[in-house]
């Protein structure tokens, strides 16, 4: 309806004014190839001999020219004293960016608008500007026509640019400066802004219609002419180019999928997403994700699945002309978690009280293992509701060290790990632990002073050095004398009660020289053998490490019984 108010308002216009002989222009189009009528969106009309232009609306726009006057035409909108010049697009059509000069022969405020097909606004520059020529910027995107409006509060113009890019740019006007070209170059008659003619000028015409390549033509008019404008089809859209993105994520019932919309075919595209199915070829008639517009990289995310199960899955992408689809890739979700699978490490390092086991979780079943570990107890099949140990959590191997046990006794033990579906255990192993070669006994008082006894293996030790015996000064030898005769460091009495006393090997042996004798030892217990000491390092870890061993015991094993 505006397109053919403003029409209305410039044919009035004309006839209202000038009564003369009239040259009256007419602008038709046709198909290239079906020859069939099309109906232009514009015409830009360029009169090249004065260097001026306009652009008219309409599937057959009109332009009337009083032969022999110059004829102003002010665009669109009304006009004033003062010159206000809106020069159409260059170029037009465009597909990102078009330039656009304005001319006001006075300063102050203007505001540029640029509405689309619909009438809604997509984008707004305002400022002060001085007077002069001044250059603007405009982009968009798609295949469409837009409204430039220029305004003042004296004067506003408008003309209509057509874009046939593609893509989703965002639309802006922007800036660009005062330029240098001088008023005298539009060659304006002084009483109207905008186009002017003479006869035996020369003329551009050029139309535009959506659809189709613009066509140009060139004329020197002295008379009314029908021009028809043999325009060519532009290629025609096709179904968008989509590629499908491998899986990742994937759960019992989710998974994340996408793809990238590579072309657009020519026309937007609408919608886009997955769509995936436990049959091969999945279309938008089965499940399918919905993740916005355009061409690009898109991500999508999959739910409701069922689990333990294979589908398949193929990207798409919808335009104007139809719904393309990509590759078909293929996934399964993981089954159902399950109690975890671990496995029973033999019993080592048995003493009377401690034993070390462990196990390895060969996998956790599809669910996290929290917590892992042994347990033991005397009677079959022990649970975690028995003595247990706890180890970490996850799979892998794990060492447990097992402790409060009683000596001499038969042991269950079974691994363990714990998952979100329960607990699983592994074989069922038994190991006993030693007899206690102390016999019960804590301790013993020994020429006045207490030692306390510690079971090593299967060996029964004093935890304290002896002290027992007369101290006599390091100068003395110690001799046989039915008198046990003692060291002490630095000749204190006080060292003996730390360290223990020192004794040379015959007064220790107490002059006998039969392996284990009684020697210094209180009755029922002996100085060690040599063998005795080899089965204390063996069990302490061997001569290289035994020392550490060695610090909790010191003399007099316990003898046999």
């Amino acid at each position: 309806m505006k397109k053919i108010l403003l029409v209305s308002i410039f044919i009035w216009g004309f006839s209202h004014v000038y009564s003369q002989t009239q040259i009256t222009l007419t602008f038709t189009a046709k198909d290239s190839v079906s020859q069939n009528p099309v109906s232009l969106d514009s015409v830009y009309v360029k009169n090249l001999t004065e260097s001026c232009d306009t652009l008219l609306y309409g599937p057959a726009p009109v332009l009337i020219l009083p032969a022999n006057w110059p004829v102003g035409i002010g665009g669109t909108g009304a006009g004033n004293p003062e010159t206000f010049i809106l020069k159409q697009n260059y170029p037009n059509p465009f597909q990102e960016y078009t330039y656009v000069s304005i001319y006001r022969d006075y300063e102050g405020s203007m505001n540029l608008m640029l509405f689309d097909g619909l009438g809604t606004k997509v984008a707004e520059y305002h400022n002060e500007f001085e007077k002069g020529f001044h250059s603007f910027m405009i982009s968009s995107s798609g295949n469409k026509v837009l409204i430039l409006v220029a305004s003042d509060d004296k004067n506003y113009r408008s003309i209509k640019i057509v874009c046939t890019g593609q893509g989703n740019k965002g639309s802006f006007i922007r800036y660009l400066g005062l330029t240098h070209q001088s008023k005298k170059s539009v060659l304006l008659n002084p009483a109207n802004s905008g186009f002017i003619f003479y006869l035996g000028n020369q003329m551009m015409y050029t139309g535009y219609a959506a659809g189709y390549h613009d066509n140009t033509m060139f004329d020197t008019p002295i008379s009314s002419t029908v021009y028809i404008f043999n325009i060519i089809l532009l290629s025609n859209p096709v179904i968008p180019t989509v590629t499908t993105a491998s899986m990742t994520n994937i759960t019992q019932t989710t998974a994340t999928g996408g793809g990238n919309v590579t072309s657009d075919g020519g026309a937007n595209v609408t919608t886009r997403g997955v769509c995936w199915d436990t049959s091969p070829n999945p279309t938008t008639a089965n499940s399918y994700t919905t993740d916005g517009n355009g061409t690009g990289i898109f991500v999508s995310n999959l739910t409701g699945l069922i689990a333990n199960m294979l589908y398949y899955v193929r990207a798409y992408a919808t335009n104007s002309i139809g719904t393309a689809y990509g590759n078909e890739v293929t996934f399964s979700t993981l089954p159902n978690p399950v109690l975890p699978t671990v496995t029973t490490t033999a019993a080592t390092n048995i003493s009377q009280t401690t034993a070390t086991s462990g196990g390895n979780v060969t996998s956790d079943g599809g669910a996290t293992v929290t917590v892992r570990g042994v347990c033991w107890s005397t009677s079959s099949n022990p649970t975690t509701a028995d003595s247990h140990t706890s180890d970490g959590n996850g799979t892998g191997i794990f060492v447990s060290n097992i402790t409060g046990l009683t000596s001499n006794t038969s042991y269950y033990v079974r691994a363990y790990a714990t998952n979100s579906v329960g607990t699983s255990y592994g074989y069922e192993l038994t190991f006993t632990t030693l007899s206690d070669p102390c016999s019960g006994i804590i301790s013993i008082t020994y020429a006045g002073q207490i030692y306390n006894i510690i079971p090593i293996g299967s060996q029964c030790w004093f935890k304290e050095n002896l002290n027992v015996g007369l101290r006599i000064i390091a100068s003395q030898s110690q001799t046989n004398n039915s008198i046990i005769e003692k060291y002490c460091y630095d000749n204190l009495d006080s060292n003996c009660d730390i360290y223990g006393g020192l004794y040379q090997w015959d007064e220790m042996m107490q002059y006998i020289t039969t392996q284990g004798v009684q020697g210094i030892c209180p009755t029922g217990w002996h100085l060690p053998t040599d063998a005795e000491f080899t089965t204390l390092t063996t069990y302490c870890g061997g001569e290289s490490v035994a020392g550490g061993g060695f610090k909790r015991s010191r003399i007099c094993p316990l003898d046999a019984t």
